[in-house]
């Protein structure tokens, strides 16, 4: 090919070959200038339907005009052999950058902000990647990221519903399976969270030199995606902070309702990190710490003496803010909170299971915070050699989170007296101990478990520092998004446990018993869909 001409383009070299094409730098002689020639695999366009329709779609991308994408200039065919011609980006690669190991958090952040503007400018024009990888990202000499290949995998690679792509170990290894997000991999349609999931890939690589998933066996790989959370980014290079690190776990998140929504979310927070003066909310005002002393029910007298009592301890920093000492941020935007098994103390064993699930369910929805997973809770206990440990208290509790670098612990009490439920939830520095504040409620019907659940729920995300307008917008009831039958709801939860220990067996005789006493449970019948399909079983 070198010497020859395509249309008017003029080929002078080979640059780079792969699953879409070989491309070549070439000299475009009306327009004197240099471009990059794909040249598609032979084939892959069978016929002229199929190149009008390439046609149209090829221009739709040529029609997106921003800095940190690839410009797609045409299309043309000659002598059966068909090309797309793009804007030539000299420099390396990501993949060839990463070589020389993890980047520093400065030139992460600045490459992912520009990343997640592309994906932004995209996905508004309904263009999805779906092949983001460190080899489809080329930096420029001055520093700045050009996303390559934008939307040719789909063009190239479409995928139906209902079909799964099929990988060697080799492709497993060095292609697109270690970036592909878990939907996509089980051939669900996807859609831009998929290159949410594939960013998050894409900036644990570079701040940690490694993979989110290295495994490079097939099945490995695939089981990894499917199953395993990856390890936290800090346990890998401890100088990355916890707010990428929150960053990049939340866009990896198996389930994409739980990723950012969208690339100008992610755009938002990434920004934030240069400006960390907007990365952390004001510290809760007094009034809304004066509900640890409300729930006890002291009488004014009683407030002032707690008020120094606390001071005294420094409680939740009390005595810092009335000396009007500063007090560093407990919680940062999208930071983690790690939800202790409940202090049972009713003798009515449903409350084991029920409490903590509820509670889970209802911070969930919360787009500011972010709940650590059971999955990640027993691989902590795994590596800490407690694999047996089946209740999480709240000093195990705080052990874990020093240990997954985890900021708040929320510890959980339910008592039964005078025939009042009375439960207590309590926020805790994990490193200290210190209480940061507390919430409780009271009920007389277990019935009326999931309202006050919903309620202590709202209060905990306000003391963290979420507004009031997130917290309106992302809170159904807990009985319109689960189930009203608390035995369904425990049942729920001992078998989100047996997932996250690997007994995929148990976990599917309690989903189909909570399914039985409840057949509207949509998340019961979710999970045990997403079960069959992660054993082979899609007949169910």
């Amino acid at each position: 090919m070198i010497g020859q001409t395509l249309g008017h383009y003029r080929i002078l070299e080979k640059v780079g070959a792969g699953g879409m094409g070989v491309v070549y730098r070439a000299r475009d002689e009306q327009l004197d200038r240099e471009v990059a020639v794909k040249v598609l695999p032979s084939g892959t366009l069978s016929d002229d339907t199929a190149r009008r329709h390439f046609r149209k779609e090829a221009m739709a991308l040529a029609r997106l005009n921003h800095p940190n994408i690839e410009t797609v200039y045409e299309f043309g065919t000659q002598d059966g052999m068909d090309f797309l011609v793009m804007e030539y980006v000299p420099g390396k690669t990501l993949a060839e950058r990463l070589t020389g190991g993890a980047l520093p958090e400065k030139e992460v952040v600045a490459l992912g902000i520009q990343i997640a503007a592309a994906l932004e400018e995209a996905h508004e024009r309904g263009i999805v990647h779906r092949d983001l990888k460190p080899a489809n990202i080329a930096i420029t000499s001055k520093g700045r990221a050009k996303i390559l290949d934008f939307g040719l995998a789909k063009l190239l690679r479409p995928v139906s519903e209902g079909t799964t792509e099929f990988f060697t170990d080799s492709q497993a290894a060095a292609g697109t399976l270690p970036y592909m997000p878990p939907e996509q991999l089980m051939g669900d349609l996807v859609d831009a969270r998929a290159d949410i999931y594939t960013i998050g890939a894409v900036l644990y690589e570079m701040a940690t030199d490694r993979r989110a998933f290295p495994e490079e066996l097939t099945s490995r790989l695939m089981d990894a995606i499917l199953h395993q959370p990856p390890v936290t980014p800090r346990a890998l290079n401890p100088r990355i902070s916890t707010a990428l690190e929150a960053i990049i776990l939340k866009c990896l998140d198996k389930d994409p309702d739980r990723r950012y929504q969208s690339a100008k979310e992610l755009l938002v927070d990434l920004q934030r990190l240069v400006s960390p003066s907007s990365s952390y909310p004001p510290p809760p005002p007094p009034s809304v710490r004066g509900r640890v002393a409300r729930m006890i029910g002291y009488g004014a007298a009683g407030l002032l003496t707690l008020a120094v009592g606390l001071a005294a301890m420094n409680v939740g920093g009390w005595r810092d803010r009335l000396l009007g000492h500063p007090r560093a941020p407990i919680f940062a935007n999208h930071g983690w909170l790690l939800i202790a098994d409940p202090e049972n103390l009713t003798e009515q064993e449903f409350f084991d299971k029920t409490l903590r699930e509820g509670l889970t369910i209802a911070l969930q929805q919360s787009h500011y915070l972010n709940v650590f997973p059971q999955a990640r809770i027993f691989e902590a206990l795994f590596r800490m050699k407690r694999k047996d440990v089946a209740h999480v208290d709240e000093a195990l509790g705080r052990e874990i989170c020093q240990r997954e670098n985890v900021q708040v612990l929320l510890a959980s009490s339910i008592r039964n007296s005078g025939g009042r439920f009375q439960i207590t939830v309590r926020a805790l520095e994990p490193a200290t101990g210190d209480l940061l504040f507390a919430e409780s409620e009271q009920f007389t019907r277990k019935e009326e478990l999931f309202d006050r659940v919903d309620l202590l729920a709202r209060r905990v995300r306000t003391d963290l520092g979420e507004s009031l307008t997130g917290i309106n917008d992302n809170s159904l009831p807990l009985a319109k998004v689960t189930t009203r039958s608390l035995e369904a709801l425990q049942l729920y939860s001992r078998a989100t446990d047996a997932m996250a220990q690997g007994d995929a067996d148990k976990a599917q005789v309690l989903l189909q018993s909570a399914l039985e006493l409840d057949p509207d449970f949509a998340m019961a019948h979710r999970r045990l869909a997403r079960l069959y399909l992660s054993v082979g079983n899609r007949e169910k």
